[in-house]
C-alpha cells in the first residue's frame, strides 16, 4: 500500500494537465471514505490499551515518515521553508492536525461514529511539514515510554506494527494525497461537499462494524449526502 500512495502523487502530477473532470471528484470522494474509515483503526487500537492520544501519535508520526520519504523521492527541495512561514506551519501542525485528531479519536471513544463524524466534520489541506510538527508535537503529550510498553506487551507485536502502518496509510497519507491532488481539479466548495462522503462512510462503519443504531436523522443525513454527490457530478454550469 506504501507503493500506492506513490503511484497515487506521482499520477495525480502527470494528470494535472490532461482533462480529469472524472479524476478529481473521484480523489475528492476516496479521501472522505479513507477518513470515514478511522474509526475500525481507533478502536481496534484502543484494544491494545493505547489512549486516543497514543493512537494519534502512532498515526501521525508514521504518516509523516512516509510523507517524508515520499517528499526525498519526489523532490529532496521540497523541505526548504522560509522562517516567516515558520509559525503558519505550527499553527497547521499542532492545531489543524494534531489537537484535531486527539479531540476527534477521543470522540470516537465517546460516542457513536455518526455522530463524532458530523459533529467534526471539517477537511483540513495536507503540508508535508505540518504532519512532522504534529508527530513531534503528538509525541511530548503522550507518555512514549507508555506506547513502546504496550508494543513490547503486544501478543503479537507483528500484528500491531502492520495495524498501526495501515491506520497512518489509510487514515491519513492516502487521503490527504488524494484530497490535494483532487483540489487541483475541482473547486474548493464543490471539493468541501464531495468529502461529506466521510460522515456518511462512518455512520455505516458504525452500523454494520460496530452495531451501532440507525436513527432516523442519520439515515436522512446519508441520504442527502449521496443526492448531493449526484448532484455535483450530474449537473454542471
Amino acid at each position: 500500500m506504501a507503493s500506492g500512495c506513490g503511484i497515487l502523487y506521482f499520477c495525480g502530477m502527470k494528470l494535472g494537465k490532461q482533462n480529469t473532470s472524472v479524476f478529481g471528484p473521484a480523489l475528492i470522494i476516496l479521501a472522505g471514505i479513507f477518513w470515514g474509515s478511522m474509526g475500525i483503526f481507533v478502536r481496534r487500537l484502543g484494544t491494545y490499551g493505547f489512549s486516543p492520544i497514543q493512537i494519534v501519535c502512532i498515526r501521525v508520526v508514521l504518516a509523516a515518515v512516509v510523507f517524508c520519504v515520499i517528499q526525498l523521492v519526489k523532490d529532496p527541495k521540497g523541505f526548504r521553508i522560509s522562517l516567516r512561514d515558520i509559525p503558519l506551519f505550527l499553527g497547521l501542525g499542532l492545531g489543524s492536525i494534531l489537537f484535531f485528531t486527539v479531540c476527534y479519536f477521543t470522540a470516537i471513544s465517546m460516542m457513536t461514529l455518526s455522530t463524532a463524524a458530523i459533529l467534526l466534520y471539517t477537511s483540513p489541506i495536507w503540508i508535508i511539514w505540518t504532519f512532522i510538527i504534529a508527530g513531534i508535537g503528538s509525541i511530548l503529550i503522550s507518555h512514549p515510554a507508555d506506547i513502546v510498553a504496550k508494543f513490547a506487551a503486544a501478543p503479537s507485536l507483528p500484528g500491531l506494527l502492520d495495524l498501526s502502518l495501515l491506520t497512518a496509510l489509510v487514515t491519513a497519507v492516502i487521503p490527504f494525497l488524494a484530497y490535494t491532488l483532487g483540489l487541483r481539479h475541482v473547486e474548493a466548495s464543490k471539493a468541501g461537499i464531495l468529502a461529506t462522503v466521510e460522515p456518511m462512510v462512518a455512520t455505516l462503519i458504525g452500523i454494520f462494524v460496530f452495531s451501532e443504531p440507525l436513527t432516523l436523522m442519520s439515515g436522512l443525513g446519508v441520504l442527502l449526502i449521496l443526492t448531493a454527490v449526484v448532484i455535483l457530478n450530474v449537473f454542471k454550469k
